[in-house]
């Protein structure tokens, strides 16, 4: 009985739809182009000169230093484009 809940579960959950749901980047990569890349590249740069002082100045009222602020800064921002929320609707062409 446990089996065949297991092996039904574990098919599912490898099938090529639930891949693209897990990991969209791999979705959407194919088809990204350079007017994107553009518009990215100033969201990235608008996002990077307001996250930075921010997260020194967080530091800072909690007494560390400056560069603690920034430590996670790089790995959040590459986990939320690859992995977003499963909610979220951002990074999904429509």
């Amino acid at each position: 009985m446990c089996w065949s809940w297991t092996s039904r579960a574990a098919r599912n959950a490898c099938t090529l739809r639930q891949v693209y749901k897990r990991i969209p980047i791999i979705d959407w990569l194919p088809h990204y182009d350079t007017n994107k890349a553009i518009s990215d590249l100033i969201a990235g740069l608008t996002v990077g000169l307001t996250v930075i002082p921010q997260g020194i100045a967080y530091a800072l009222v909690a007494e560390l230093p400056p560069k603690v602020g920034n430590g996670d800064l790089e790995l959040s921002t590459w986990k939320l484009t690859t992995f977003p929320h499963p909610g979220e609707e951002c990074c999904r062409l429509h």
